[in-house]
């Protein structure tokens, strides 16, 4: 089974979700995610995004929603909301609070409410044994400035770290980072900083190849429908033919009868 998540963007109160399809786990969607941190302003892409029941666009893909918000224009989506409520479903969240400024991770597979959590206290699912399932717990909060001063690696290895653990605990990563004195420590935060721009460079170059793949991708499709397009055109005039063939054969079998 796939591992479902939900992208969640909240400001003012007010929360923009999309759904995770597959592969939600931190060391697959955490960097994608990061990456709309480091490449776009994330208060205008939510005041663009606007839910439709109508829209196609449905699922978290961080590379699509660069490119939707590089456009310029209104981003249609099918907003996702309530699925971190469900547990027993939604395996891993992703909040961008944009009021307090920290990326909100949550994990699923909760048979115990958490106090205060935002999605609620309350069971929202039971199964036929009779297994009750809260909504996601928040094991852990990375303040903006953290997240863009540090590894992916140890970003990844921290939510990680908070997914093994059970219970009401809610790792403040940011405070955390400030209490570690390796972390602290002047020339390995400089080449943490140097390494972070290098991957950096990296990811770049890798969207860059991802770009020409999905330009191959869309340039192969609308091949698809070319040939598709010409074989419609071809049955049509396959069927003019035959017409006029019946239209002969008619006229040279009325002319021999005269005859």
């Amino acid at each position: 089974m796939s591992t479902r998540g939900s992208f969640i963007i909240r400001k003012n109160g007010v929360e923009k979700a999309l759904y995770i399809a597959c592969d939600a786990y931190p060391s697959y969607t955490c960097p994608n995610i990061l990456s709309l941190l480091k490449d776009v302003n994330l208060n205008d892409l939510f005041d663009r995004m606007v839910a439709s029941e109508f829209s196609e666009y449905f699922w978290f893909d961080a590379r699509e929603l660069e490119y939707k918000y590089s456009e310029n224009s209104i981003i249609y989506y099918k907003d996702n909301a309530g699925f971190i409520t469900d547990s027993l479903m939604c395996e891993y969240g992703y909040v961008f609070n944009l009021d307090n400024e920290v990326l909100e991770y949550y994990v699923g597979f909760q048979n115990e409410s958490q106090n205060g959590n935002r999605y609620g206290e309350q069971v929202t699912y039971t199964t036929d044994d009779g297994k009750g399932y809260y909504p996601c717990r928040l094991a852990a909060t990375f303040s903006f400035r953290y997240i863009r001063n540090t590894l992916t690696k140890v970003i990844v290895d921290n939510m990680e770290k908070a997914s093994s653990e059970s219970g009401q605990k809610i790792y403040d990563i940011d405070t955390d980072a400030r209490n570690d004195k390796q972390i602290n420590d002047p020339d390995l935060k400089t080449s943490m900083i140097l390494v972070s721009k290098k991957l950096d460079w990296i990811e770049k170059q890798i969207a860059s190849t991802l770009d020409k793949h999905i330009d191959m991708r869309n340039r192969y499709e609308q091949g698809l429908r070319d040939i598709d397009r010409i074989k419609t055109e071809m049955n049509v005039y396959r069927m003019e033919i035959d017409r006029i063939q019946r239209t002969l054969e008619e006229v040279i079998e009325k002319n021999s009868f005269c005859s």
